[in-house]
């Protein structure tokens, strides 16, 4: 059995995955209004919309990342958001590119937005799953407290430095830059081959540990009266590491 030193050795890694891939979401965020309004007809309306639906889809599909994050376990659903967030990020820097009418690329504009906010679900959803799930319950304040400074670490930093790139290179530059950041944060989730605490690192009292997750008194039965995208964590399980998967 690791001791707690060990065990929480596991969060950098994935907090650093989880800036870089809130960094896709906070670059582009103040660039996209001035973008949207530089085009001759459309106004900050517009603009708005295509901030906002990001975090439409981001409301929509917790549910089904709290789903996924259950079933498939928590390492599943964080790489499923980066490749999202990628898939995002892309299709954006193609809205961009001048290739398409106005109205053709604002709407691919809007599917890109989408997908990220989706993205964003799964790879929230999926941190706080592997995290807890990696480290026990025991460190469930600190892997939600990691999480958070991580999210709004990259919203600080992301802004200005997504701005100043949209000034230097344009939009379509910026977006081949939120289209790589994820990928350099997927060799976090391609580790921790071990799990770093056993099924006896848990109070004989509290919650026992099971394939099927966590039985009698559970994270999930703690929070029952929430719905699912609102929860902390999905149920965890040693499969929800990740750790047996090639």
């Amino acid at each position: 059995m690791a001791d707690k030193s060990s065990s929480f050795g596991y969060l950098p890694p994935l907090t650093l995955a989880l800036v870089l891939s809130y960094m896709a979401v906070a670059m582009p965020l103040a660039v996209i209004p001035p973008f949207i309004t530089s085009w001759p007809g459309y106004g900050n309306a517009v603009a708005g919309l295509v901030v906002g639906c990001a975090f439409i889809s981001t409301i929509l599909t917790r549910t089904l990342a709290g789903g996924f994050a259950d079933r498939r376990g928590g390492r599943s659903a964080m790489r499923l958001g980066l490749v999202l967030y990628t898939l995002a990020s892309a299709i954006c820097l193609v809205a961009g590119l001048d290739l398409l009418p106005r109205n053709a690329s604002l709407g691919l504009l809007i599917v890109g937005r989408l997908l990220l906010g989706i993205g964003e679900s799964y790879t929230l959803v999926g941190m706080h799953g592997w995290g807890i799930g990696l480290i026990g319950p025991q460190g469930a304040g600190k892997v939600l407290t990691w999480t958070g400074a991580a999210m709004y670490g990259a919203f600080a930093f992301g802004g200005p430095l997504g701005l100043e790139l949209y000034h230097l290179a344009g939009f379509s530059t910026l977006m081949g830059v939120c289209t790589l950041l994820p990928l350099i944060g997927w060799p976090s989730c391609k580790a921790f081959r071990l799990h770093p605490f056993s099924r006896t690192n848990v109070n004989p009292s509290g919650p026992s540990w099971g394939r099927s997750g966590l039985s009698a008194w559970s994270w999930r039965f703690r929070v029952s009266g929430l719905p699912s995208w609102a929860r902390f964590s999905p149920s965890i399980s040693l499969p929800d590491t990740g750790i047996s998967e090639a």
